[in-house]
This record gives structure tokens, sequence and C-alpha cells, in this order.
């Protein structure tokens, strides 16, 4: 029995790691549009049932038009079992783009979605969604890790759409342990997300506002725990957390703030950062070590097996087995905060 359970939770761990390491591809966003002019942003047009590169968007007789020219857009609305496997058969029959809504232009059902994914994602139909806001995006394009594109009305959510995928990355910079000591105890913040990390991935916390540690995710399973995939145990509950940045502006919440529902940045070694979701915010009374660098650099953590800060070589080191001299990776940046948002001001913190 002991052997079957570690077989079974090795390949479990491999499963998630296999789905940690797959790359965000950015879907494509169609605009439709009531006048004929052009909006950079959008992947493409469509207007008056035709797309901006001359394409007919079709509703009716779409199995027998696709015989005689497949460059044609199905836009099927799924209401039905039936109008799912329309859509099936429409890809089937060799259509490079299908448009799904449901009626008067609203999201499909995310079920008829996902199975029209799983029936043609062998197949090189480029499948679209039309949806009405950002979150309808997000599901849509998420859908069994697939996704689909995406159709809108409202140019600004392609904007917002296409922000909330930009790339952000940290320059992260190696920094040596000074010292580390027991500290005594008080009240810390394990963050758990919807999301799944991998090694040399954390969140980036710092007790003052212009240091932040690379907080290891608890990805490797230790003597007395297994695997948590899905956490970042992340100190003491009035550090801040990098919840965003964007145009190279950050974003930060005290640990404490972070609740069901919020986003946060997970960052990997390379400083590449996404968005996660925070499912809860485990906030308990523990023993807590202070960790200082040669810059002179601290935070509290808590002091445990499962706490890890990020080597220089994107490896996790628990904070019970960091020593002096370990080169950890820190983003360092100037000015203070206010109210999460970065401001430039004589600030000094100690």
């Amino acid at each position: 029995m002991t052997v079957l359970r570690k077989m079974v939770n090795f390949k479990h761990e491999q499963i998630f790691t296999k789905k940690a390491e797959r790359m965000i591809k950015i879907k494509k966003v169609w605009l439709l549009i009531e006048k004929k002019v052009d909006f950079p942003e959008a992947d493409n047009l469509i207007f008056k049932n035709r797309t901006k590169d001359g394409k007919p968007t079709i509703r009716e007789k779409i199995l027998e038009t696709l015989k005689g020219n497949k460059e044609v857009i199905p836009w099927i609305e799924v209401e039905t079992a039936t109008d799912e496997k329309l859509a099936i058969d429409a890809a089937k029959a060799g259509a490079k783009t299908i448009i799904i809504s449901g009626k008067g232009y609203s999201l499909a059902p995310i079920i008829a979605l996902e199975n029209i994914v799983a029936e043609t994602q062998r197949l090189k139909t480029e499948l679209y969604a039309f949806a009405n806001s950002f979150e309808e995006m997000l599901s849509a394009t998420k859908a069994l890790d697939i996704g689909l594109n995406i159709v809108v009305k409202d140019s600004k959510l392609i904007s917002a759409f296409k922000d909330y995928f930009a790339l952000i990355n940290f320059e992260l910079k190696p920094v040596k342990i000074k010292s580390i000591k027991s500290i005594g105890s008080g009240w810390r913040s394990c963050i758990d997300t919807t999301d799944i990390m991998k090694i040399g991935e954390g969140m980036l916390v710092g007790s003052a506002s212009n240091a932040y540690f690379l907080v290891h995710s608890e990805v490797k399973k230790g003597k007395f725990t297994p695997s948590r995939v899905f956490r970042v145990n992340a100190g003491a509950i009035s550090g801040y957390v990098i919840i965003d940045c964007k145009d190279g502006e950050i974003k930060t919440k005290y640990l404490i703030e972070l609740e069901c529902g919020l986003k946060v940045l997970i960052v990997d070694r390379n400083g590449n950062a996404r968005r996660v979701l925070v499912e809860r915010n485990k906030i308990e009374h523990r023993p807590l070590s202070l960790i200082i660098t040669e810059l002179g650099h601290k935070i509290l953590l808590q002091e445990a097996e499962t706490v890890c800060l990020t080597l220089s070589n994107g490896e996790p080191k628990s904070v019970l087995s960091l020593k002096p001299g370990d080169e950890i990776l820190m983003y360092l940046s100037k000015g203070g905060m206010h109210r999460g948002t970065k401001i430039e001001e004589g600030l000094i913190e100690h």
C-alpha cells in the first residue's frame, strides 16, 4: 500500500508540473462594429457580416455552404445540443473559423463551449466565442484550458483584455543573507491561490516598500508535509505583497488584506509574472524568523520547514536551512507606497 501511494502522489505531482509549465497563449479578439472604422487593437473587424479581410459570416445553410466555400465563417447561436452538434459538424466539414454565441449576442453556455473545444481541438478550426464582459472573456479563453478566441462589441474590452495579458517582468537581483534568527511569534498570512505553481515561483513580499523577497511557493514536499502547489506562506500580516504592475508601476496590498476573489502576482525566478486569484488567506499565530540581507533589507517569515526563500539559481531553501552567505532573489525599488500605489517621496522604513 505504501509503494502504491507514493506512485500515485508522484504521478499527481507530474501532472501539476506539466500544467504549470504550459505557456500562456494570448487569444485573438475581434470587434463587431456598426460603423466602418479602423480599430488597431482589434485582431480583426466584423462589419455588416463581413470581416476586415473580406470573409463573410453566415448564419444559415451552414453545412451546405461549406461544401463549396471553406472561407465563410459560420456564426452559430448555441442554445441546444443540436446547435452544439452543428458547430462540431461545421468544424469537421472544414470551416477554418467559427463564431459561437448564445441567443442575442450573449455568451454561449460554458459547458457547450467546452464540448465544442473537446470535439474540435485536433482540427485546424479557429473557434471564437462572443462575450459581453471582461469576466466572460476570461471564462471563454480558459475553456478546457485550451480556450477560444473572442468577439466583442465594446472596444474598451479589447484594451482591458490585452492589458491583462501584457508581459510583466521584474528585474530580480541576487542578494546575500547576513543573518537569520528566531524573534518570537506573531500573526502570519498563508496565501492559497487557484493556480498551480512550480519550482522557482512565488510572491514578492517585503517588510519595506523598496525591497521585496521572492518568497517561494510550497511546491516541494517536506519531511512531514505534502506538496501544496497552490500555496505561498508569505510572512507577517503587515508585510507588503505586490499584486499588480502596469507600465512599470507596482501596486501592493498588506498581506492581511488579501482575501478570496482578489488577484495577486505569481513571479518566477526570471522575474516573469502572471495574475492569479486568491482562494483564501490563512491568518494564524506562529513563530517567526527575522531575516536580514547584507544590504540591510529585512523580512519576517514563519519559522517552518515549508517556508522558503528563492535562491539565485531558482531553487527554494527553507527558512530553517538558510545561512549567512546564501544568495537569494529580490526586487529592489525606489520611493514609498500610499494605499498600495507607488509614490516618490523621502520615505524611510526601518
